[in-house]
């Protein structure tokens, strides 16, 4: 059986460092930063693929509706009143092909940082 473990120290677990399965940093990727606004939707990158990160905090009972799509960013849904307890915290990952639009409704739960990692 084969050990899959990282070699030398594990990648910090913050959106600051990009590292491959191996834990060795990547070369030619960036990573920026915005707050979502609830419903409104935003283009991660004009340009390339994009992984996206959305922080999802709920102080009090809530929810969360994912969606992306080529267009208006409602074409297709990832999670639809996704329930949210009092007190949890998520990070969604969601990979998104260059120029298309991504959408995250929040109800009674806080959208924090989104970070979005391109090639």
């Amino acid at each position: 059986m084969t050990d899959y473990a990282f070699a030398g120290t594990q990648p910090s677990p913050t959106f600051s460092g990009l590292v491959t399965e191996s834990g060795v940093a990547t070369t030619g990727t960036s990573v920026s930063t915005l707050t979502p606004v609830s419903g409104t939707a935003f283009t991660p990158s004009a340009t390339n693929d994009a992984l996206v990160y959305m922080q999802i905090n709920a102080a009090v009972a809530g929810s969360y509706t994912l969606t992306f799509g080529p267009s208006t960013g409602a074409e297709y849904t990832v999670g639809s009143a996704v329930a949210m307890v009092v007190g949890s915290d998520a990070v969604v990952t969601l990979r998104v092909p260059a120029t298309w639009k991504v959408v995250l409704t929040a109800t009674s739960v806080t959208i924090g940082v989104a970070a979005i990692q391109t090639a």
